[in-house]
């Protein structure tokens, strides 16, 4: 369907924040990314796509024993778990975009062979059209980590209970009505929009909607 580069390309679309500098010049926790992990082409970090997505609360909630909040963290580590959030998302986007839609048709009504099509010049020609879909799918991925993490840290400070964590990423419903839509819809929302986009006979109505929290 596509070749590796596909997603090397689209892990280049959004980086990581770099860590805000800690109150009164304290250095006591020094964060530093590689330039691969902050890299971004459309200028956009996965922290646009949350508030809670950042490099400092992955650090805080990762199960890698030798990063802490005593100890300036193992960069190395860091780095490598950030990048791998990254390349992971993009294999996800790029999986489930076409083989949701291997019933896709033409304009003319023909099938399109989406399996048996490489679709990597497409990708590279259309790359922007994916960033919503990756960034809110990393963005996912990253609460999803955090809600699952079992170590101890100043990040439930920030989130409160992990129920809250959990009407972040899957929103909140009352009386049958959607309060917030929570990412993991904003998620769906972005892969039907991508999809119509992409392969507009297929989507007689796409979804538009999105909304940054």
């Amino acid at each position: 369907m596509y070749d590796a580069s596909a997603i090397t390309a689209l892990v280049a679309r959004v980086g990581w924040a770099e860590p805000s500098p800690l109150p009164n010049g304290a250095s006591t926790q020094i964060i530093t990314l590689d330039a691969a992990t902050t890299h971004t082409d459309s200028e956009r970090t996965f922290r646009n796509f949350h508030a809670l997505v950042t490099a400092e609360n992955v650090m805080m909630t990762m199960a890698i024993p030798n990063i802490t909040l005593t100890q300036n963290p193992d960069n190395t580590a860091l780095n490598a778990y950030l990048q791998d959030l990254m390349k992971e998302g993009a294999r996800k986007v790029l999986h489930r975009l076409f083989v949701a839609n291997t019933g896709a048709k033409d304009v003319w009504g023909k099938p399109l062979d989406i399996l048996g099509t490489d679709w990597t010049a497409t990708i590279s020609d259309k790359l922007a059209l994916f960033d919503e879909a990756y960034g809110r799918q990393v963005a996912y991925d990253t609460l999803t980590m955090m809600l699952a993490s079992i170590r101890l840290n100043n990040v439930e400070k920030i989130i409160g209970q992990k129920g809250d964590l959990i009407a972040v990423r899957n929103g909140v419903v009352r009386d049958n009505k959607v309060i917030s839509p929570g990412i993991a819809q904003e998620l769906e929302d972005a892969y039907a929009a991508l999809s119509s986009l992409l392969f507009p006979a297929y989507h007689k109505k796409p979804i538009v909607r999105f909304v940054s929290m």
